[in-house]
């Protein structure tokens, strides 16, 4: 039995394209996972006193309203 050369390559090529994608929605996937595992705290402007939900691995950060720094 004699298999064309371009549906062995069409062949080939279709099943390479299908792992890949597989493999970059499981990859995207993970990613999406780690970042549902921030956990974020409640901190307050200690210029103009708003409240902001700020994530827990922040030493400093910038105030969205009033743009200080704060710690």
């Amino acid at each position: 039995m004699k298999i064309e050369l371009s549906v062995f390559l069409t062949v080939i090529f279709s099943v390479l394209i299908t792992i890949l994608v597989v493999i970059e929605l499981l990859e995207e996937r993970r990613k999406t996972a780690i970042k549902k595992d921030t956990h974020l705290k409640k901190e307050k402007c200690s210029v103009c006193t708003s409240l902001y939900f700020i994530s827990s691995g922040l030493k400093y950060w910038r105030c969205p309203f009033c743009n200080s720094l704060n710690k």
